[in-house]
């Protein structure tokens, strides 16, 4: 997630972009913070239709990913404010979006929301460990990152 003051809002978009220049891969932005998006701004992309549609079946996973002006950079907005974002964002469909998106995406990377203020952030659909997780696309082999435990 972001704190306002980490740079991360900016560096995330820089990441993606980053990554379909250096490695030719096709990247997907995702704007998983449905209380407070923001990456659309930094992209010029839309908010909706996106994640919260597609998550409640308004719209399909198809109509809600957005070309940007990079090639191989596409990118998927929060889409319309929803009451609890944080079942949302933990139930199966989020995990169907998910399966879907790697399979055509070589990385999928999210913007989340903030770790500490809301629940939100307890997402189980991509067990972040992070600010942004990368997943690799279906059907190659990934590591969990190590976690402090508990």
């Amino acid at each position: 997630g972001a704190v306002s003051q980490s740079g991360h809002r900016v560096a995330l978009p820089g990441l993606a972009m980053a990554s379909v220049s250096r490695m030719d891969a096709r990247v997907v932005l995702v704007d998983a913070d449905l209380r407070r998006p923001k990456s659309h701004e930094l992209i010029g992309a839309k908010t909706s239709p996106g994640l919260s549609e597609a998550i409640t079946g308004q719209n399909d996973l198809a109509d809600i990913i957005q070309a940007t002006s990079v090639v191989g950079l596409d990118f998927v907005g929060s889409g319309a404010q929803a009451p609890l974002p944080a079942a949302l964002l933990g139930s199966k469909q989020m995990h169907e979006i998910i399966e879907g998106l790697a399979k055509t995406y070589d990385f999928l990377i999210f913007d989340s929301p903030p770790v500490m203020p809301v629940t939100d952030a307890e997402w189980k659909a991509i067990d972040a460990a992070g600010d942004a997780e990368a997943l690799p696309r279906a059907g190659t082999r990934a590591t969990a990152p190590d976690r402090p435990p508990g």
